[in-house]
């Protein structure tokens, strides 16, 4: 199944790792649709 999604970011950040600060751990964002859904998406990253 395949999505397209016209969304604009509303706010982005980087979470770092709680051992090594240097590190990110994830990247989070929310996103806003066309009608004003607001969706939040995480990304873990995986070393």
């Amino acid at each position: 199944m395949h999505w397209n999604l016209k969304v604009c970011v509303i706010r982005l950040w980087i979470v770092p790792d709680k051992l090594k600060l240097e590190i990110p751990y994830s990247l989070e964002m929310i996103l806003q649709d066309e009608k004003v859904l607001l969706i939040q998406i995480v990304f873990i990253y995986s070393i």
